[in-house]
C-alpha cells in the first residue's frame, strides 16, 4: 500500500507544424492523496524531518510534537531517540504529521533464551526474528537483562518483537505489561500468565475483555513458573485501542499488525490481539487474497474508523512479506448453546463456562442483553490460558449437526468439551488438557477424536 508519489513533467506548449499560432493547453498536475489521519506501525526509516511507517513515503514531521504516553517509568521521549523498529503512531492534517507517540509493549526481565533465540519474558514468549535489537547486541546477550520491548501482541502467550534495548536503569525493577484482562477476582485478574494483584481494590471500572497497562513490581515462584505482579490501583490503567482524540467517525487511518484471530466466514479479523478489523465486500487485497488472512500473517490495514464499533472498517489489506507467516499454535473454537450474558462481568455463561467477551466482540443477528439462556447462537474466538475470548457471537439454528474443537475438561468427574457430555463415551479415550473434536447434535457429543486426526492418517 505505497502512496504514490507524482514526478510531474513540464509541459511546454507546442506549435502546430506549418501554422503561424500554438496551441497552448494548462495541464492541472493531479493531487496527491492525502495522508491518513493516523498512521500507526513500526519504524522503517527516518531523517532528521521525516519519518517512515511501514515503509510507506516519508512524512514531514518538522512541526510534529512528541508525546509517548504518559509512564511513571518511561520519561519523555525526545525525536533523536526514536529507534528504527519501535512502533509508533503519527497524527497527521492530510499533509504533515501533528504529533507522534511511542508506547512500549513490556518493559521486565528476560529469563532465558530459547534455542530459537526467542526469549521468555513473564510468561510469554518474544520472538526476535526480523527484530532490531539495540546497537552491537544479539539476542543472546539479553539473558538475565532488563529489557524494553516493541512489538505486536499475538496471543496470551506470544509477542514478536520488532525492537528490543536493554534498561540501563531498571527503576527498582518495575515491570509494565499490557493485555487482555481474563478471570477478574475481587482484587485480581489475569493478564496472560500473570495474575496481577492490586494493592488494595481494583479500579471500579474494570471488565473482563478490557485491555490494559500495569506497572508493578513481578515475583516469579520458579516451582511451576507462576507469576504474579503486584500493581497498585493508580498503576492500572485502562487502554482499549479508541484513538480518543485523534479520530472521528469515518476518518481515514492506516494501522499494520499480526493477525490474532479469522473469524469462519472470513468477514472479520483481529490484529495485535486487540484492534478489530471488518472485511467488507469491496475489500482490496495486495500481495495476496482472502485465503491468505492466517493466524500469524502480517499485514497493513487501510480503512476507515467506525466509532461507534470501534474497529476498522477495512478498503485494502496488504499482506507484508517480511518472510513466512508467524507460526502460533493458536487454540481457536466455535461452539453453539444458549449462553446468559453478564453485563458486570462482561462475560457468557454456558453450562457453568465462562466466556469472555472484548470491546470488540461482535454480534450478528443478534444482541447481548437478549442473551438470556433461551437464545441459540455460536460463539467464535479462541483460547488463552485456560480462558476462553469470544470474538463474534452469531444467531444459529437448534436443528444443526455441528463439528466442534476444544479442550477436554471435566464435569462432576464426567468428561466434556464446552460442558456437552458423549453419548457414545468416545471422550472417554482421551485425556484432560488433549484438544479435540467431536460431532454435536441434539446437545450431545459422539465419535470423538484428537484434533486434525484425520490429517495424519
Amino acid at each position: 500500500m505505497k502512496r504514490s508519489l507524482y514526478i510531474l513533467p513540464l509541459v511546454a506548449g507546442l506549435s502546430a507544424c506549418g501554422g503561424s499560432g500554438s496551441d497552448d493547453t494548462i495541464v492541472t498536475p493531479p493531487t496527491p492523496t492525502p495522508l491518513a489521519k493516523v498512521i500507526s506501525g513500526e519504524l522503517t526509516n527516518k531523517t532528521a524531518t521525516t519519518l517512515s511507517i511501514n515503509n510507506q513515503k516519508p512524512i514531514d514531521i518538522s512541526g510534529a510534537s512528541v508525546n509517548p504516553i504518559v509512564s511513571r517509568t518511561q520519561s519523555q521521549l525526545d525525536l533523536d531517540k526514536l529507534k528504527l523498529g519501535m512502533q509508533i503512531t503519527i497524527s497527521t492534517n492530510g499533509e504533515v504529521g501533528k504529533s507522534i507517540i511511542f508506547d512500549s509493549l513490556m518493559t521486565a526481565k528476560v529469563e532465558e533464551i530459547n534455542a530459537n533465540e526467542s526469549l521468555m519474558i513473564a510468561g510469554m514468549t518474544v520472538l526476535t526474528k526480523n527484530a532490531r535489537i539495540e546497537d552491537g547486541l544479539k539476542a543472546k546477550d539479553l539473558n538475565k537483562k532488563f529489557v524494553e520491548i516493541s512489538g505486536y501482541p499475538i496471543d496470551g502467550n506470544t509477542i514478536q518483537a520488532t525492537y528490543i534495548e536493554i534498561e540501563e536503569d531498571d527503576n527498582g525493577n518495575v515491570t509494565e505489561l499490557e493485555g487482555l484482562v481474563t478471570d477478574i477476582q475481587s482484587n485480581s485478574f489475569k493478564l496472560g500468565k500473570v495474575t496481577v494483584e492490586a494493592l488494595g481494590q481494583l479500579p471500579s471500572n474494570i471488565k473482563q475483555g478490557d485491555w490494559v497497562e500495569v506497572e508493578g513490581i513481578l515475583a516469579v515462584n520458579e516451582i511451576g513458573k507462576s507469576y504474579t505482579l503486584s500493581a497498585k490501583a493508580s498503576d492500572i490503567e485502562i487502554d482499549n485501542p479508541s484513538y480518543d482524540g485523534l479520530l472521528g467517525d469515518d476518518d481515514d487511518l492506516e494501522v499494520e499488525g499480526i493477525i490474532s484471530w479469522v473469524s469462519p466466514q472470513m468477514d472479520h479479523l483481529v490484529i495485535n490481539q486487540n484492534q478489530s478489523v471488518a472485511i467488507l465486500n469491496s475489500t482490496k487485497f495486495e500481495k495476496g487474497n482472502k485465503n491468505n488472512l492466517k493466524v500469524g500473517a502480517n499485514i497493513e490495514v487501510e480503512g476507515t474508523w467506525d466509532l461507534a464499533a470501534a474497529n476498522i472498517k477495512a478498503s485494502e489489506i496488504e499482506f507484508d512479506n517480511k518472510g513466512d507467516a508467524t507460526d502460533i499454535e493458536n487454540a481457536e473454537f466455535e461452539v453453539p448453546g444458549t449462553p446468559v450474558f453478564n453485563s458486570e462481568l462482561n462475560t457468557l455463561t454456558m453450562n457453568d463456562i465462562s466466556f469472555t467477551l472484548t470491546r470488540y466482540t461482535e454480534f450478528e443477528n443478534v444482541v447481548k442483553n437478549d442473551l438470556t439462556g433461551k437464545t441459540w447462537v455460536e460463539m467464535s474466538g479462541y483460547e488463552q490460558n485456560g480462558q476462553y475470548i469470544v470474538l463474534e457471537v452469531e444467531s444459529d439454528n437448534d436443528n444443526e449437526q455441528y463439528e466442534i474443537e476444544g479442550i477436554v475438561t471435566t464435569i462432576n468427574e464426567v468428561k466434556s468439551l464446552f460442558g456437552y457430555i458423549a453419548n457414545d463415551n468416545s471422550l472417554n479415550n482421551y485425556n484432560v488438557g488433549q484438544r479435540v473434536e467431536c460431532n454435536l447434535v441434539n446437545r450431545e457429543l459422539s465419535e470423538c477424536k484428537l484434533e486434525n486426526e484425520d490429517d495424519n492418517d
